[in-house]
């Protein structure tokens, strides 16, 4: 009796960790899938993706490291339960290679990597004759230039290329550029536009549920509420786990190419609440205006246009956008929305930055806190006026109960911060945590579970340079190894050398 491994399980397997080689696959399946079976050579393999090429089922990606991925062809070839294995298998790996913790495949137990509500593969993975493919099926963290590539999914499971041998950077995932990936169906957009079943390919998932993500969007997504420090309320939208890998992927892959302006201080990698309030310290009047409902006043119409506006053609700007909102509006906790909406302003950062310095004024925006400081209110009022107009080209307000300027002798906040001289936590805050820490040091029981927090509130406290060598921080640090000393000792907390 001869035994072989069904076809289907083979592109299967190139189809999670794609772009692959014929030993990647057959590693895969002999490390996952087919664990307890003998290993497959990649003689056997090579013949069958070279047919597989001729037949337009594959494509081949990388020709010096036989790097294939699946065309829109191959992709229908496999049945719906298996597309529904592949995509949610190969979206887990591909969130555990964005973050960092993908384990080598060795150490992934095999129920991690297959969904037994699917499909059952112990039918598909061996039989006496290789199930033929039917031909009469058709088609219905490097960083460069300011990209992101991210590593290939096959070598980071260990079984692709030598460890040590450079990757090649697919700048769009499963293809390194669009013109591979519109030869990979008959349908592809022109030139560098791309649509639905182009972009399903390069992030080498279903058209189908890349379809659910845009006309379902809404089961995509958990809500909650999160209490603001003023009082009421704010609406959550977070992203299920496969929309958010897949949102992931757009950030990396595409919006790199979106413009942010220096004056823009948010969500930004080395920025921080400290360097929107440093250029506003000392100053004799800081202004500070809120824009009112920012996160969803940004649709998805608005979006297409800004993307169209900054270099995106047609037919992707409108996919992307719809991608990336929900109830057509941006939503708070999607992990692309922090850029967008630090882009979608970019022009009027610009126009008010360069208005505000003909005036000797500075300007700086965190998300929708914009701050003005300088010299006279007469011409911070003037750059209010002129913000006003220019938000209505976006048919957005100002917030008029967020909206104040204040002197030197009223105090001056900007993000959190207290700016009257040098920018520095608020004095109530300062307040809470003396008292916090005296706390800990009369009742240190209390704080065994609590010693992070209170050295997050040193380190916080740490980073301002006129705190850093002052009495409450080296008294703070005093309390904190008492504290662990006494923990320690009483056995309620383990000490640094355990």
């Amino acid at each position: 009796m001869t035994v072989r491994v069904n076809s289907q399980l083979i592109m299967l397997s190139l189809g999670i960790i794609q772009p692959a080689s014929p030993s990647a696959v057959a590693k895969f399946l002999s490390m996952s899938l087919l664990e307890n079976s003998a290993p497959i050579e990649e003689q056997i393999l090579m013949p069958l993706f070279e047919k597989w090429g001729a037949e337009g089922l594959i494509v081949r990606v990388h020709t010096k490291l036989k790097l294939f991925s699946l065309s829109s062809k191959g992709n229908h070839i496999l049945t719906k339960e298996m597309r529904h294995l592949r995509d949610n298998t190969r979206l887990f790996l591909l969130k555990e290679l964005r973050d960092g913790t993908l384990a080598p495949l060795g150490e992934l137990g095999k129920e991690e990597l297959t969904d037994a509500s699917s499909v059952s593969l112990i039918d598909l993975v061996i039989q006496e004759e290789e199930r033929p493919i039917n031909p009469a099926v058709t088609l219905g963290k490097a960083q460069s230039d300011g990209r992101v590539y991210w590593p290939l999914l096959a070598k980071q499971l260990f079984v692709g290329s030598i460890p040590q041998s450079p990757s090649p950077r697919f700048r769009y995932g499963s293809f390194q550029s669009l013109d591979s990936c519109h030869m990979a169906h008959p349908y592809g957009a022109q030139e560098n536009d791309f649509n639905l079943i182009d972009l399903s390919l390069c992030i080498g998932i279903s058209p189908r549920l890349l379809s659910s993500f845009l006309y379902s969007s809404e089961h995509h997504y958990r809500l909650f509420d999160i209490a603001k420090k003023n009082g009421g309320t704010r609406t959550i939208r977070s992203p299920r786990v496969m929309l958010k890998t897949v949102q992931y992927w757009i950030l990396d892959h595409l919006l790199h190419k979106l413009p942010i302006h220096d004056s823009c201080k948010s969500y930004r990698k080395g920025l921080s609440i400290f360097d929107n309030a440093k250029s506003h310290c000392d100053q004799n009047y800081v202004g500070n205006f809120d824009i009112k409902n920012f996160f969803p006043s940004i649709t998805t119409t608005r979006l297409t246009n800004h993307f169209r506006l900054h270099g995106f053609p047609e037919n992707a700007s409108r996919l992307i956008a719809k991608l990336l909102t929900v109830n057509n509006e941006l939503p708070q906790g999607a992990p692309t929305s922090p850029v967008v909406s630090n882009s979608y302003l970019f022009k009027f950062d610009e126009v008010v930055s360069n208005f505000s310095k003909n005036l000797e004024l500075n300007y700086s925006r965190y998300a929708d806190d914009v701050t003005i400081s300088g010299a006279k209110r007469s011409d911070i009022h003037a750059v209010i006026a002129f913000s006003t107009n220019e938000l209505a080209r976006y048919e957005l307000l100002l917030n008029p109960k967020k909206t104040r300027i204040a002197g030197r002798g009223s105090r001056q906040i900007v993000t959190g911060l207290v700016v009257n001289k040098v920018a520095q936590p608020p004095r109530t805050y300062r307040r809470q945590v003396r008292a916090m820490f005296d706390n800990a040091i009369n009742n240190p029981e209390e704080f065994r579970s609590r010693l992070s927090e209170l050295s997050g509130h040193l380190s916080y406290l740490g980073s301002f340079e006129n705190l850093q060598n002052s009495q409450s921080i080296e008294r703070y640090k005093e309390t904190l190894k008492k504290l662990r000393t006494h923990l320690s000792v009483n056995n309620l907390y383990p000490s640094p050398q355990q």
